[in-house]
């Protein structure tokens, strides 16, 4: 089902529910969520997890699209229906001269299909203008469905970033009070390991954050532009810069779509392995109590990881090795998806000038071996 965006998005308040839902089974999901096990700072930091997508929305939605974007349509929308006013009354006055002193070599019906492709540029310049909010709200919330539909992920990818980041730091919490109230040595070693496993809890989701905010603030970008653009269609001269500004929206919309897939199957599997660790140190501290609660904590422990507890060290070991393999895929797929969208636009326009659709502008036309003319210097509309 396609959320198409007309405002800007809420962010969803979590509870430890959101975090254990498809986690383990039924019972082992009530017993973790009535048992008491975590403490009510370890539940607060969860439920506080909207710090980046309270941070896009200020960003992208308040700041850009409320306050900026307006201002650069409304100024756009003066110079645009300027330089139309005048370029078409002069392109009128130059077909009526032309007609009235005889030396008009167009035949009427192709100069009339000229005018009507100059009505409806206009009026999708002017549509454009007037639709400039619902447009950018539409595309985004299409690129969010067309990502939610493919990973049949339940949770966005703005709640996947703050869930990471929340269970990071819950981790981090939970390392403290544990090599806090042992006075073990040996259980306070390996400080360089749980900071490799934090940063690679929460490394994919911040560089996933960034990449993300990146290419949608491109893609507003060029929506608040495209009244320019569609304008620089009446002109020959100009139309390349029409078709480069379409090739870099789409591109860009595809890297941005293919991006959001790879981060959230990312985001889905740092999510369950981080949450699995998160709730496996808890359960440690709880069944080293050795009372009838820790009885039962031993027993979930058995449920979730078998007979053997987690190792603290070899757990955020992996976590950072899950990490570093995560954020290389979420670097490595937006470049690659534009390399594979230039090649086939690249391809497809080789195959279309070889067979003759597609000449260059402003270059001579030849044929039978002698040259048939040159194309005209001066500005033309739609030539």
């Amino acid at each position: 089902m396609f959320d198409l965006l007309t405002t800007s998005p809420t962010c969803q308040t979590l509870t430890l529910s959101s975090y254990l839902a498809g986690f383990a089974g039924d019972a082992v999901r009530t017993a973790l969520e009535s048992s008491g096990y975590f403490p009510d700072r370890y539940i607060s930091a969860l439920e506080d997890a909207s710090f980046y997508c309270n941070l896009r929305n200020y960003i992208l939605y308040d700041s850009i699209l409320d306050k900026w974007m307006m201002f650069v349509v409304n100024n756009l929308a003066r110079v645009i229906m300027a330089m139309s006013t005048a370029f078409v009354t002069l392109w009128v006055l130059m077909a009526g001269f032309k007609m009235m002193s005889g030396t008009q070599r167009e035949p009427v019906i192709e100069l009339m299909f000229r005018g009507a492709k100059i009505i409806f540029v206009l009026a999708l310049v002017s549509g454009m203008m007037g639709n400039t909010d619902t447009i950018v709200h539409t595309v985004l919330g299409l690129q969010s469905s067309v990502a939610t539909i493919v990973t049949g992920s339940s949770e966005s990818l703005d709640s996947l970033i703050d869930m990471n980041i929340g269970i990071t730091q819950v981790i981090n919490m939970v390392t403290e009070d544990v090599t806090n109230a042992t006075a073990q040595q040996e259980n306070k070693t390996g400080g360089l390991s749980i900071f490799a496993g934090l940063l690679g809890q929460s490394g994919p989701a911040i560089l996933t954050s960034v990449l993300v905010l990146l290419a949608q603030i491109a893609i507003v970008f060029a929506l608040m532009l495209a009244p320019l653009f569609i304008f620089f269609l009446l002109f020959k001269e100009t139309s390349s810069l029409f078709w480069s500004w379409a090739k870099f929206l789409l591109a860009s919309f595809l890297s941005l779509s293919f991006l959001a897939i790879i981060s959230t199957i990312a985001m889905s599997a740092t999510l369950s392995y981080g949450l699995t660790v998160m709730v496996s140190f808890v359960l440690n501290a709880v069944a080293d109590s050795g009372d009838a609660a820790g009885a039962i904590a031993e027993g979930i422990i058995m449920l979730i990881n078998g007979s053997q507890r987690v190792d603290m060290s070899g757990a955020a070991m992996r976590m950072a090795m899950m990490g570093g393999l995560f954020a290389t895929l979420i670097v490595a797929v937006p470049p690659m998806i534009m390399q594979m969208f230039n090649a086939s636009i690249g391809y497809a326009s080789n195959l279309m000038g070889s067979m003759g659709i597609i000449r260059p502008m402003g270059g001579e036309s030849w044929c039978c071996g002698g040259r048939a003319g040159r194309r005209s210097k001066h500005w033309q509309l739609f030539g």
